[in-house]
This record gives structure tokens, sequence and C-alpha cells, in this order.
């Protein structure tokens, strides 16, 4: 029985580990405990009080002579669908002389919110009159892993507190905006309705939106063959506006082929994808007897 309660304690500590969100399937939000970082350039404390915080921890540190460069906590999550999410959080108020301001961004440091907007105040009794919920802009999140960053101003001490840096951080929640809807739609042949050519003739792609882009979009393409060896990679911008956008391959060898989609520098292609073969011309062909499909590759 010691056994088995070690192991699934140890279970529970992986999990704590490593799933730094909770997904709610109903509202589409994500929520991010703060105190659930995947990695930290900034040694933080867990302090617990049942009922006073979200999950019932937050994030807290006071640093009485900061000297690192950079204080950054990241937080490792997966995103259900592609779109445009915004991001609130919980933390201590920002532009005050007795806290530390914390910014945050996604996936990259340009990807940062021009402005915060203060929504709420929170009722805490640990912490009265200092938890605030920010709206810190809309994030457009590519499907599958990415990253939040939360940064810590060194440079805004707290002279209340001697000239300390004064952190606490409850939980960031992503909620899908209205046009989170924007995603690819299909993959079609211009120029083939089966998506077989012969070796003469160019391959012509048609990638469909399900609706008009609200900001430039940027997409990385790669082909390849039956074993998976990369043939051609390239990248196109879709305009505002755009819906759909049509991408000329070029001719290719005789073979079997696949195109993957993925978003800007993502490792992972989207769930759409479409194969193509490219034959022999009939004019060449020597015999129509025993030429069942599969022998032209």
């Amino acid at each position: 029985m010691k056994k088995i309660t070690s192991i699934l304690l140890a279970i529970q500590m992986i999990m704590g580990i490593f799933i730094a969100e909770s997904y709610a399937a109903d509202t589409g939000e994500i929520r991010i405990e703060a105190e659930n970082y995947t990695e930290t350039t900034a040694e933080m404390d867990i302090k617990e009080v049942k009922g006073d915080f979200s999950a019932d921890k937050c994030l807290q540190k006071y640093y009485a002579k900061p000297t690192e460069d950079t204080y950054i906590i990241s937080y490792s999550f997966n995103v259900p669908k592609i779109g445009r999410y915004e991001l609130k959080g919980v933390g201590n108020v920002r532009q005050q002389a007795n806290t530390t301001d914390w910014n945050v961004y996604i996936n990259n440091e340009d990807n940062t919110p021009a402005e915060y907007a203060k929504l709420s105040d929170v009722t805490s009794k640990t912490y009265p009159s200092v938890l605030k919920e920010y709206s810190m802009g809309k994030f457009r999140l590519q499907k599958g892993e990415n990253i939040l960053y939360v940064e810590i101003d060194k440079n805004d001490v707290s002279a209340v507190a001697g000239n300390t840096l004064v952190v606490i951080l409850d939980y960031f929640s992503l909620i899908p905006t209205e046009d989170a809807a924007f995603e690819l739609e299909s993959i079609s042949f211009q120029n083939s309705k089966l998506g077989i050519f012969e070796e003469h003739q160019p391959v012509s792609l048609i990638f469909q939106f399900t609706a008009a882009a609200t900001e430039t979009q940027i997409y990385d393409f790669e082909v390849v063959d039956l074993w998976e060896r990369n043939v051609l990679q390239g990248r196109f911008v879709l305009p505002v506006g755009s819906d759909s956008e049509q991408l000329d391959l070029g001719k290719f060898e005789i073979g079997w082929y696949q195109i993957k989609l993925y978003e800007q520098n993502a490792s992972e292609p989207l769930d759409r994808y479409l194969a193509f073969s490219v034959v022999l011309p009939m004019s060449e062909r020597s015999t129509f007897e025993d030429t069942s499909f599969a022998t032209d590759f």
C-alpha cells in the first residue's frame, strides 16, 4: 500500500510540473496557474492559502537586491484550435510604488501587447487591495504548443519595501475572441480534380480559409515524398482581407508527394494536408497492358 501511495504521489508531482494549463470545453477558456511554470530565471515561492487564490495557491517573491539580468517565468501550454485569444492575468497591481510591474509576451518578444487594461479588483484576505485582474491584449496562437513568458521589471523596485522587487502572480486565462474561427478550411488542386498529374504538368494548389484574415498571416509549407524526404519548402503570406491563397509549386518527377502546411516557425504541421501523384505521360507509355496505377510510381 505504501508503494502504491508513493507512486500516486510521484504522478501528482509530475503532473504538477508538466501540466501548466486546464481547458474548459464549454467556454474554450485555457487557464494557466502561475505556480505551474515550465521554466524560470527567477527563484519564486509558492504561497498556499485555501480559498484565497485560484487553485488555492499563488506565486510570489520579494527580491531585496535584484542582481539577475532578466527575471522571466515561462509557461508551456497547448491550444486546441488556431485563432486569436484574449489573455487575462491576475497578479499584483501594476504601475504603483509598492509593487513591481510585470509584462507578458507569447512565443516571441515581438508578440507583446501595446497596453494593458485593469478589469477589476480581486478580493484577497492575504493581499488586500493588491491583486488585480488585467486584460493583457489579444494574441494569435498556433494550434498545439505555445509559450507564455512573464517578464518581471527588475528596474521597478518598491521604495516602500526598501528598494525591493515585490511580485505576486495568481493565474492567467486565455479566452477565444470573436474572430478565433479563422483557420485553414481546405486544400485543393487548381488544375486537377483527382490530384494526379503527368510529368510535364505543373502543380497548383489553393488554400481556403474559413474567413478573411484580419491581420497578415504567414505560413510555411513543405512537400515530401513517399519516404518523407523533403523535396520543396517555402513560405507564403496571406494579406489582410484575403480568405484564400493560390500556390504554384511547379513540376515534379514521377512519384507520390504530400504537402504539409505550418504556421510560421511552428514545428508541427496543421491537421489538414494534401497528397498528389505524378505519373508518366500517356503519350510516352509503350503499352497499356498490366499498368496498374501503383506501377507508375
